[in-house]
């Protein structure tokens, strides 16, 4: 940070004419590197939205010239550009949580953050805070490191997103090769009138032990949630509500395991895609989208950053994944009731590929209340991977 602050948004600018097929490949293919694996190696993956290439970071150690070798030996290294950086993720990821459950103690010393985050390609931990003064400036720098932090006059927000009265959910029938089937996309609501959207279908322990994903903040635990045609689902049998914990997600097990199916709603009413995939981590630039029943159609955006929300309670969502789109510069671009939506990525063939569940909208806006880009905000697959042992369906159900 070198004593200054440095502000920002956002990136914007349109990304370079490249597959988005061979970058996802790349991505597979260097996040297999030992050194991507390795706590002291890894410094994180990101898209640079202005080459249209993978920046591979490592860390500047006695392994950097071996793993800088491997990542561009590959069949896609033409799309690999590896980079030395200072820290690794591992290393700034302890620094942004750090922050995040100092935040409650820095209001009262009249700093007051919104969010913390890690940036790959910048190797920082990122600050939104009210005010990147010099005396800020000094004082976060005393505390967390002089080359670590880079502030960001403004604000990320988020809100969850349940539904209210104002918006109705969209009809989302069956598809007619299985009109008695659950998938990603269905109402959920319930018995107080609560909705929000199915995510995708996950299994656990074996591939017939289904349960539908959705957003934790929609249902607590043991309420029965029901379709659109009052018919009982499950009850939710996990959840984490984003309350001071690193994921906004639940799962509800299907009491009838043969109506569920690998599928979701893409886009509108009608069509349907195949879940054949499930991301293995988080990679900002990439393209993901969600398709709720209140917006009732496919919106996108860019992973850009993994973050710690902080709420106005001052609780934390630690590590929510956030995308990003500039061209919406929204509040609302996530709706009421879209909260539990499926995020993913569409692939070759019309298939997809599942990234999490959508928590809330997010925005990211200037110290005026001017709205810079809408977004929305998600727990990210890998983590109901490891605190559930829930992994994304992605063949058909016989």
């Amino acid at each position: 940070m070198g004593g200054t602050a440095q502000t920002g948004h956002a990136q914007t600018g349109s990304p370079a004419q490249q597959s988005a097929d061979l970058i996802d490949r790349a991505i597979k293919e260097v996040g297999s590197l030992a050194g991507q694996r390795k706590q002291q190696d890894e410094a994180g993956l990101a898209v640079d939205l202005t080459t249209g290439k993978l920046v591979a970071g490592f860390t500047d150690n006695q392994h950097y010239s071996y793993n800088a070798t491997e990542a561009t030996k590959g069949k896609y290294r033409s799309s690999i550009t590896p980079r030395p950086m200072k820290y690794s993720t591992t290393a700034l990821k302890e620094i942004r949580d750090r922050i995040a459950r100092d935040a409650k103690k820095l209001t009262r010393q009249g700093i007051k953050i919104s969010a913390t985050s890690v940036a790959p390609l910048a190797n920082k931990v990122v600050v939104y805070t009210n005010s990147a003064t010099a005396e800020t400036v000094q004082t976060l720098a005393a505390k967390y490191g002089h080359d670590t932090l880079l502030l960001r006059q403004g604000d990320l927000q988020s809100k969850q997103a349940s539904n209210n009265p104002e918006h109705s959910p969209a009809p989302r029938n069956p598809p007619p090769s299985n009109p008695n089937s659950y998938y990603g996309g269905v109402v959920l609501r319930d018995s107080i009138g609560r909705e929000c959207t199915a995510g995708y279908v996950a299994y656990r322990d074996t591939p017939d032990n289904l349960y539908l994903t959705t957003a934790g903040h929609c249902f607590p635990y043991g309420e029965t949630v029901y379709d659109g045609n009052g018919v009982s689902i499950g009850l939710v049998d996990e959840v984490e509500d984003g309350q001071n914990t690193d994921s906004d997600a639940a799962l509800i097990p299907l009491l009838f395991t043969h109506n569920g199916t690998n599928q979701i709603i893409a886009q509108a009413s009608s069509v349907w895609r195949n879940v054949t995939d499930e991301a293995e981590r988080f990679v900002p630039g990439t393209l993901v989208c969600f398709s709720g029943v209140t917006s009732n159609g496919q919106k996108c955006g860019r992973n850009y950053e993994e973050t710690d929300i902080i709420w106005p309670n001052g609780n934390v969502h630690y590590d929510a994944a956030v995308a990003v789109n500039p061209n919406f510069p929204v509040r609302d671009y996530l709706l009421e009731g879209d909260s539990g939506s499926a995020v993913y990525r569409s692939l070759e063939r019309s298939e997809l590929r599942v990234y999490g569940v959508a928590g809330g909208a997010a925005w990211y806006q200037d110290d005026d209340g001017n709205v810079l880009a809408g977004g929305f905000y998600y727990t990210f697959d890998t983590r109901l991977n490891r605190d559930w042992g829930a992994y994304a369906r992605t063949t058909p159900v016989p």
